[in-house]
């Protein structure tokens, strides 16, 4: 069984009682490893492993509503989410399945 990974950054306020209150945890492995993704210039490069075969893709970003690429060997999808209005900044967003 695999378990989903992802990378976010979540932005959120929470009173002091309920900060004290709230525990993540996790159960289970990882698996395979990470995929390598790197940008430059509006480009996405990325090489992922599976099942010990590396697989590479390369993406060119727009800057039109947010958009989804497919990683590499298909072990998940990334997402380019645009934090301001001229869509010069953005967050890009991993998800392994």
């Amino acid at each position: 069984m695999r378990y989903i990974l992802a990378l976010m950054i979540f932005a959120f306020t929470m009173n002091h009682a309920a900060a004290a209150q709230t525990s993540v945890s996790f159960k289970g492995m990882i698996t395979e490893a990470v995929c390598h993704i790197s940008t430059s210039h509006g480009d996405i490069s990325s090489s992922c492993v599976k099942n010990s075969t590396h697989h590479t893709a390369s993406f060119h970003v727009a800057s039109g509503d947010n958009q989804m690429f497919t990683l590499p060997g298909n072990v998940g999808h990334m997402q380019v989410k645009w934090l301001n209005a001229a869509r010069t900044k953005g967050l890009l967003v991993a998800l392994y399945r």
